[in-house]
């Protein structure tokens, strides 16, 4: 295998891991009512106390303040999330998970956690490992990449 063809097939079958994996977390969210950006804004919540800005929310989301603004509206109708001005900075908007937003994430982490263990199942431990520390290095990688 040539260093091209090697890059190649890597590029190809990273992209097709993400696909994958991207459409199996929407159908297990969907089933739950939830988009995967209203997951991940939901997850991010909770990672910072259940409570943040709009803008918090949006920048660490990956998501611009407009699109973000219509996932908190839904999450807002569903009962997930509170929106709120902040008393000090009337201009700040802060987002609070409610408890049937914790309970809804709660049950997305649990069948999360599931699948994954379904998925593992396929690989010994040492194997499990090196997937592991492939997937921090490559991870580092992008993080790097994206600064």
């Amino acid at each position: 295998m040539t260093e091209g063809s090697d890059v190649a097939q890597f590029e190809q079958l990273t992209t097709l891991v993400v696909w994958r994996h991207r459409r199996r977390i929407g159908r297990a969210l969907s089933a739950l009512g939830l988009t995967v950006p209203q997951f991940f804004a939901l997850m991010f919540l909770q990672e910072h106390g259940g409570r943040c800005t709009m803008g918090d929310l949006a920048e660490c989301t990956d998501q611009c303040s407009a699109t973000m603004t219509g996932i908190v509206d839904r999450l807002v109708e569903m009962g997930i999330v509170t929106r709120e001005r902040a008393p000090r900075d009337r201009r700040s908007v802060v987002v609070d998970l409610t408890t049937r937003g914790e309970e809804l994430l709660q049950k997305a982490q649990t069948g999360r956690v599931e699948r994954a263990r379904q998925l593992l199942a396929h690989f010994t431990p040492e194997e499990r490992q090196q997937i592991h520390g492939y997937l921090v290095r490559y991870l580092a990688a992008l993080t790097e990449d994206a600064e």
